[in-house]
């Protein structure tokens, strides 16, 4: 069909709708009295209906004289007793984004702020530079939002739930990863020659994993072990001066507080959390592409030269240890 005739199919169909329009309630007519009426055949009526969709939509039969009833469904309408609107959803990204859209719809406190924010502004004695920044500084600090969120807050309710822990893996080289600071007073106790002032994180973590962790990769590590809790403390019987439990065992047995603390922090979770990563294009960045794969799915301890290893390319390496 070519581009003449789409534009034919829509300016019938633009006729049909007026035509439809001025029968008000409708009328009680047959479809094909309808047909006769429009002076159009059956099929250039649906072509000229198909014209003016642009998503797969579902048309329930109806007489012409129901042009004003709405979808229903009729067990629901017994038992609702009220109006109903239903269609079907054929689209469940478009159905998401009215759900969120009716939800979160704003109400009009905002624009009669505005309104007695410019009506105080007109009132003053001041300069029309005056009242625009007064105007400003009430819209600034002034939010508006829907009266579902605001239930939702007065009543500390959470925004949303989710039965899996989310975890981002920044899979960027080195140079190109934000580092955060370490507090400034943790800084300032560090050795005057340590380089140590960048704040754990989840790959620093990863590469001093304890030793029995040795061949689980960095995704499994973030998926299953990582952890940022407190540092084990090993309970001990003795007592301080004050009577209080030492929170340290002092008997020097070193080696097994290590390693009860290393078994206490890295226990295996019982729900794997969701992992997510750059994931670079690999027609746009291939080397980054294949690096990220290496750096994901194999087990390594220093970032710098494992993930390259021997090979002269990340592309190459990862072709020998897939």
């Amino acid at each position: 069909m070519d581009d003449n005739e789409v534009d034919q199919h829509k300016d019938t169909w633009k006729f049909i709708k007026k035509h439809l329009n001025d029968m008000k309630e409708g009328e009680d007519i047959t479809f094909d009295q309808l047909l006769v009426n429009l002076k159009l055949t059956k099929q250039n009526y649906l072509l000229a209906v198909q014209s003016s969709l642009k998503t797969p939509t579902i048309f329930l039969k109806r007489k012409p004289n129901e042009l004003r009833i709405n979808n229903y469904n009729a067990a629901c309408l017994s038992a609702w007793r009220a109006n109903m609107d239903i269609q079907f959803v054929l689209d469940v990204y478009a159905c998401a984004i009215y759900i969120v859209s009716y939800i979160s719809k704003a109400q009009k406190g905002m624009s009669e702020l505005l309104r007695t924010a410019c009506e105080e502004a007109k009132r003053g004695n001041s300069s029309i530079k005056q009242q625009v920044r007064d105007i400003g500084n009430r819209f600034l600090n002034n939010v508006e939002i829907s009266a579902q969120e605001a239930v939702y807050i007065v009543l500390q309710l959470p925004m949303r739930k989710s039965s899996r822990q989310v975890v981002f893996i920044n899979t960027s080289p080195p140079e190109d990863r934000v580092q955060l600071l370490k507090p400034l007073q943790e800084i300032n106790d560090l050795e005057d020659d340590s380089d140590e002032i960048y704040a754990s994180g989840l790959i620093k973590r990863y590469t001093k994993r304890p030793a029995k962790l040795e061949n689980v990769s960095l995704a499994d590590w973030a998926a299953w072990y990582d952890s940022t809790g407190k540092p084990y403390i090993k309970p001990s019987r003795e007592l301080d001066i004050d009577n209080y439990p030492l929170e340290t065992n002092l008997s020097g047995d070193d080696d097994n507080n290590e390693e009860e603390e290393s078994e206490q922090k890295n226990k295996k979770r019982s729900k794997a959390r969701v992992i997510r990563s750059v994931c670079f294009n690999k027609e746009v960045d291939s080397e980054k592409h294949y690096r990220e794969l290496i750096m994901l799915f194999t087990s390594w301890r220093d970032e710098i030269t494992d993930l390259l290893g021997n090979c002269a390319s990340y592309q190459e390496h990862y072709f020998q240890v897939k």
